[in-house]
């Protein structure tokens, strides 16, 4: 789901930083390779002449053939090294005194505050993110099962904005069992079956998220198939239902 989100952020967030488990030796390695992945994506992109985001911020740096350049680097033995890609424009930016577009960290206490916005989709098991790790301000995605975020963060952080992601408002008022799956109010449930009622309108007659690699457009269909059978997006505190304010819709 993380990886995911962030592909589809690549055109519309103009910097990112991935957050890794400290407690994984492996972290940083795959962190730089998705890092590298949403390079690559957004070097497609710009060759495409589309995009906005990430691939405006690496286009105001690199002339095309630039650009060309630094993804020739990282190719060894005929394939993408995605974690040179990553590296390669990044020290480029650095060389140039500037921020890179995209950057990679498992220090949460200290680099969670330079975000303004925050998607959380852990399988961690149980909630880490402390109010005082989030910038003035926050706007806060959850998406994890059980929740990222700490329940007080709500009542220190009035500034902060926190919401349970990975729900959808269902065309009817239907509750699955006595407390609606996970407690949630009754024609809300949650995205992943969601998803599987979906594909069954739609007579779906193949496998969907299945594994680590999950195309974006493979997302994507399943959204808009969705939308067009009558679900709708809807975002939950613990107050209940919400409306995001004008300023975050934009």
């Amino acid at each position: 789901v993380g990886r995911i989100v962030c592909k589809y952020l690549v055109d519309k967030a103009g910097r990112m930083i991935l957050f890794g488990n400290p407690g994984n030796p492996g972290s940083m390695i795959k962190l730089e390779d998705l890092a590298g992945e949403l390079y690559n994506y957004a070097l497609a992109k710009i060759e495409e002449g589309i995009g906005d985001g990430l691939c405006q911020t690496i286009k105001e740096e690199f002339d095309q053939a630039d650009a060309g350049a630094v993804f020739r680097a990282s190719i060894k033995n005929g394939m993408l090294c995605r974690t040179t890609l990553f590296r390669n424009i990044n020290r480029r930016f650095t060389e140039q005194g500037k921020t890179p577009p995209i950057d990679v960290s498992i220090d949460l206490q200290q680099r969670l505050a330079d975000a303004v916005l925050v998607v959380s989709a852990t399988s961690h098991g149980k909630a880490f993110i402390d109010p005082t790790d989030l910038a003035q301000d926050a706007v806060v995605c959850d998406a994890a099962r059980p929740p990222d975020v700490r329940v007080d963060v709500d009542q220190k952080r009035q500034d902060v904005l926190v919401y349970e992601g990975g729900l959808l408002k269902t065309m009817e008022q239907i509750s699955f069992g006595k407390d609606n799956i996970v407690g949630l109010p009754e024609g809300i449930t949650l995205a992943c079956l969601s998803e599987t009622i979906v594909l069954a309108l739609s007579g779906a007659q193949r496998n969907y998220s299945i594994g680590l690699d999950v195309p974006l457009t493979e997302a994507c269909y399943v959204f808009e198939e969705a939308m067009a059978h009558g679900f709708e997006v809807t975002l939950l505190n613990s107050l209940g239902v919400i409306e995001l304010p004008e300023k975050i819709k934009e």
